[in-house]
């Protein structure tokens, strides 16, 4: 693997074939992804981490120049010439580092890279798969921040994260941090209140706080009362509050329209209601990771209306509930 490809996937630049071939390179060995890793880490670092300040170009080159690490096998020069590959990529400094990065509403549209330096979302979710096999999903009106290729900072919202086998991955959100490996959980994080919530889905999360070490199994769940600064502990498991990630659903007796605006974050889908009665009807049912048009069969079933799925846009018509 050349460096000229290696600064073409940092700057964005790199085509899907090239991108694939790189990561079935990392895929080869601890030491190319140990090298790729190093070699990403420099260059962010000397870019700059404001995602809206354009970093110095010249102190890019420099930094780049100074501390670019031996390939791995290679044998150490005493003088390592700035790979051409990342010379293309420090003349992209004009572009902010948000730009730089890649940022992109679906993991499946691109090959899997580092997310940008922050992501807000408004109404629509955001989903990531990073390069190191973390999954990540973003809730509506929440924010993240970079810290570094292994950790993410929550400054708002609520976060759903699997983490690798392979690897441990940490969410930093406040005073606390959360790390795990080969687990899934969710953190939510209110910049009202302060408070920080914390489901365990898969595997067993450790949690560090200034008070000592917590820890989150599957099934469970922890919260901090900021205002008190005391830890609180249960088993209830609420399957809808992390249904925006994890697609499980657990509706009971509740509104038509309540269920289409969570089964809307999560396929990412609108809803129109031809008939606005219909908004008031109520259902019972439970839905774990099936596709949408089987949800929309059942519900369509259950009530006696019907559906047509239009792009990203599910129409819904029928008779008002009795």
């Amino acid at each position: 693997m050349n460096d000229e490809l290696i600064g073409k996937y940092l700057a964005g630049e790199a085509m899907p074939e090239e991108a694939t071939a790189l990561e079935e390179w990392l895929e080869q060995s601890p030491d190319n992804r140990e090298y790729f890793q190093r070699l990403s880490e420099l260059w962010y670092t000397s870019a700059g981490s404001k995602g809206h300040v354009l970093p110095d170009k010249q102190k890019v080159f420099g930094e780049i120049s100074r501390q670019t690490p031996a390939r791995p096998g290679a044998p150490p020069k005493k003088k390592q010439p700035l790979p051409r590959g990342l010379i293309i990529a420090a003349s992209v400094v004009v572009v902010t580092v948000s730009l730089l990065l890649g940022l992109r509403k679906h993991s499946t549209e691109m090959p899997a890279t580092v997310i940008p330096a922050s992501v807000t979302t408004n109404e629509d979710i955001y989903r990531d798969t990073l390069a190191g096999g973390a999954i990540l999903v973003l809730n509506s009106h929440s924010s993240v921040r970079l810290t570094s290729d292994h950790e993410r900072e929550l400054l708002d919202g609520q976060l759903f994260i699997t983490a690798p086998a392979r690897d441990s991955f940490a969410v930093k959100t406040g005073d606390v941090i959360i790390k795990a490996m080969d687990a899934a959980f969710s953190v939510s994080n209110s910049t009202k209140s302060g408070d920080i919530i914390i489901w365990g889905r898969k595997g067993t999360v450790t949690v560090y706080t200034p008070k000592g070490l917590q820890t989150v199994a599957a099934g469970s769940r922890l919260h901090y009362h900021f205002a008190s600064g005391t830890w609180n502990r249960d088993t209830i498991y609420a399957a809808n509050e992390i249904a925006f990630a994890t697609r499980i659903f657990d509706f009971q007796d509740e509104r038509l329209e309540d269920i289409m605006q969570q089964i809307g974050k999560a396929y990412e889908v609108k809803f129109l209601f031809q008939n606005p009665q219909l908004k008031d009807c109520r259902m019972s049912g439970s839905f774990e990771d099936q596709s949408l048009k089987y949800v929309m069969d059942i519900i369509a079933a259950t009530l006696s209306v019907e559906y047509k799925i239009q792009g990203d846009t599910v129409i819904i018509n029928g008779k008002a509930c009795e």
